[in-house]
């Protein structure tokens, strides 16, 4: 079910964290899902490390550029990071927290150390 509201929420067709639609535990349940998805925990963890991060360097923690590249899309879409594409040779893009990732990132470490 989730897989499904992450997709039409990342993909533009409506949102899964509108309040006024979402229950408190659907959002919690989507989180969790969110967090499931393959790379997204060490993105996390490696952008809490360092504020910014290239693109580049986050397929080489990851280990595959697609898996990179979806899991990037859904935290994007979902305000948890932020993308900026730099006036440089070859346009680098660098990734950042925003404060809601910053507080997920901080979430998912104390859940780590249970």
């Amino acid at each position: 079910m989730f897989r499904m509201r992450l997709y039409y929420g990342v993909h533009g067709r409506h949102s899964i964290w509108s309040r006024s639609k979402a229950s408190l535990k659907t959002i919690i349940l989507d989180v969790f899902e969110l967090l499931a998805l393959k790379g997204t925990i060490r993105i996390l963890k490696q952008l809490s490390r360092e504020p910014r991060i290239a693109y580049s360097d986050l397929v080489r923690t990851v280990g595959h550029s697609t898996t990179t590249t979806r899991a990037l899309n859904a935290m994007v879409k979902l305000d948890l990071l932020q993308k900026e594409v730099l006036n440089e040779k070859y346009r680098p893009v660098v990734y950042f927290l925003t404060d809601k990732g910053k507080k997920l990132a901080e979430i998912v470490t104390t859940l780590e150390s249970l």
